[in-house]
Formats: structure tokens, sequence, C-alpha cells
């Protein structure tokens, strides 16, 4: 398989050696599908080529917050190079898509030869953590209409494609943002063609 074949960031950019070295696997990845779970091992690191995977911070009442996000610019499970072995956020499928995988260890083996993955992947967690710099700084002083324009934002341009087929009452995002976005979904951005749902979600 060629670079350009490639839509994650990060794959189109390493070598036709790396590429081979590390072992891809293709896989699917439907809405809600686990990619790291709080206290679980990282087994394998994710290299999203389609779709959106959210990142959030649980609390002991169930609840949780969206302290991240990626599409195919992402290396997900990347700290556990690093010598994280085990996640401390919950990541799962938001809009659906697809993408590839690799085992920890073969990932491990190639980041520390110090060669473009090694760069690469420093490259997108830095993105990863200015990106959770500015997230910070929107919840602390925009209101809930601006946060929410935000991360429509950020998804369509991770995307590249409006997201018209993006559903409020049938998405995970409901669980993780306010319940007041159902209602400010038809009332600024529906008519815009950005999203879309059913009459019941939108009351």
């Amino acid at each position: 398989m060629s670079q350009s074949a490639y839509r994650n960031a990060v794959l189109q950019r390493l070598e036709p050696a790396v590429i081979t070295r590390l072992e891809l696997e293709p896989v699917d990845l439907p809405v809600n599908r686990e990619i790291e779970r709080p206290g679980s091992h990282i087994d394998h690191l994710f290299f999203i080529e389609d779709g959106i995977a959210s990142m959030t911070t649980s609390f002991a009442d169930g609840s949780e917050v969206e302290v991240g996000f990626a599409g195919r610019e992402s290396v997900l499970g990347a700290s556990s190079m690093m010598g994280t072995k085990k996640s401390l956020n919950r990541v799962y499928m938001q809009i659906t898509g697809h993408g590839f995988r690799t085992r920890t260890d073969i990932a491990t083996r190639e980041f520390k030869l110090g060669e473009s993955f090694h760069d690469l992947t420093l490259r997108y967690m830095q993105a990863q953590f200015i990106q959770s710099a500015q997230t910070s700084g929107c919840n602390a002083r925009h209101s809930l209409e601006q946060r929410f324009a935000r991360w429509l934002l950020l998804c369509a341009d991770r995307m590249k494609r409006r997201l018209s087929g993006f559903r409020m009452n049938s998405s995970p995002t409901c669980s993780v943002w306010p319940a007041q976005v159902s209602v400010l979904s038809p009332t600024l951005f529906r008519r815009r063609g950005c999203i879309t749902g059913s009459e019941s979600s939108e009351q």
C-alpha cells in the first residue's frame, strides 16, 4: 500500500520501510467502539483514517467530561511508548469510521529507533497538549453555544466535510455535552445543514 493511499496524517509521512515494520492491520471503528478504558492496558496503537474519537475523563457519579478528541491526524495510545502501561481516560468512537492498528510492543520498538515515527508521534502529542489547553480556556470563558460551535468546527476540519449526517439524538455526544445541546442544535445549527435530528430530540 503506497503512502498516498493513507488518509492518516502520520502514516502519510512514514517511509515504506517503517510502514512494513509497524505491521499494520485494518480495523473498523463503529460508533461507541472503545479504544481505551481507564485502568486497562494499552495493547494497540490506532491510526484513524476516517471518523472521530472522543477522550473523556470519568467521575465517581458516572458522568464524563470530554478532554480531547482525534481524527485522522492521530496516533491513539501513543503514551504507551513512553512508559504508560494503563490508560487514564476513556477513548471511544464518537463518529463511525475505520483505520489501522499495530501492537504496542511493535510500535514501541519503532519509536525507540528515534527516526521519523518517533518525531511525528511527538509532534502529534504536542498538538494534542495545545488543543487541550485551548479547550480548557474555551470551557472557562465561552458560552455553551460558542463551545459547541467550536466542537463542530473541529470535527468538520478533521472529517474534511460538513457534518450533515450528524444526529444529536443518536450520538454519544449527548452523554458528554450538557442536555441543553439538544435544544441549541436545531436553533443554531440545523438551519445551516450542519447537523440533523428527530423532532423528539429538538423539543
